[in-house]
Order: C-alpha cells, then structure tokens, then sequence
C-alpha cells in the first residue's frame, strides 16, 4: 500500500503525505524506504515535515538509509532554497563514501550552475575542511557547478594541488 501511494497519488496530497510521514517509523525497514521514497514523489518541494522527517533519517539512521534519504531530499529541495539545501551540504560530511557521494550528485541535482552562494559556501567551508575526504567531495561539487573560468575557483584549485593528500590534489 505504500508503494502504491506514491503511484496513485498527485503531488501535494495532504492526506498521502500524512500516511507516508506515519510510516517512516515502521519497525520494517522496507516500509521506511517505500515512505521516504513515496515522500519523495508525493509531497511539495520544501514541504517542512517531509523535508523534517528526511533530515531525521540523514541523522539517525543506517548508511543506506542516509544514503536512500539524501536522494529523496533532493526531490523536495528548489533551486534557491539555502536552508534546505544545508542539509544536503552537510551529507558531504558523512563518515560514509556512499552517503557523501549521494550528497555531491543531490547537490549538482538542484543547484544551478555558477550558484554564487553555494560556490562560496563550498569555497570558504567545505574545500578547507580538515578531512580531506569531505574536501575531495566538496570539490567535486565546485568542479560541476562553476563556471568555466571562474577565477576564484582557479585560485581555490591551484591551492588545492599543494594539498599533502593525493585524494584531494586528484580532485583538484
């Protein structure tokens, strides 16, 4: 039945986005992925409970899951939504590949090219972390969504190459 919610139903229903959120509990890890998924489908982008419940299971849950949940919630997320597309920048940080790799393609999903703010988010935070495995994530992202030529990028590149890890002078 919950599979089938997310087939039968139009996007913003309230009543379906209320079963699916009742079911992102259940002790059967099945239901769970077939609400997040139908969440994703069903629910209005931005939708504040069902981005909520997401967010739970970025946090919470098994490294599938969060894996499962970083994808749904680049679903639900628009263009210009900063705070909601936090939560897909912070899956950069995860101590899992997987669940940090979901987070780079979510990120390149929703975010224009060229986003001046996402660009210096990346920048200024994420390329200077001190895990180079979240900085190597991160610079994937800038790789896909700047600008060709974009100087401040070049020069956050150029740094880069200078980096002791190979991980992240291979990324740059």
């Amino acid at each position: 039945a919950v599979t089938a919610l997310q087939h039968l139903s139009v996007r913003g229903n309230e009543r379906c986005v209320l079963a699916l959120l009742s079911c992102m509990e259940d002790a059967d890890e099945r239901i769970r992925v077939a609400a997040m998924t139908g969440l994703s489908v069903v629910a209005n982008p931005g939708e504040p409970r069902a981005v909520a419940a997401l967010v739970k299971k970025l946090r919470l849950d098994t490294r599938p899951m969060r894996k499962l949940s970083v994808e749904c919630l680049a679903c639900l997320i628009k263009e210009n939504d900063y705070v909601n597309l936090e939560f897909l920048m912070v899956s950069l940080e995860d101590t899992e590949h997987i669940v940090r790799q979901a987070g780079v393609q979510a990120i390149i999903k929703v975010v224009r090219r060229g986003d001046d703010v996402v660009l210096t988010n990346m920048m200024e935070t994420r390329c200077q972390h001190t895990d180079k495995k979240i900085r190597a994530a991160a610079m994937q992202v800038v790789q896909e969504i700047c600008l060709p030529g974009d100087q401040r990028i070049v020069g956050g590149m150029l740094l880069a190459l200078r980096n002791s890890s190979a991980h992240v002078r291979k990324m740059a």
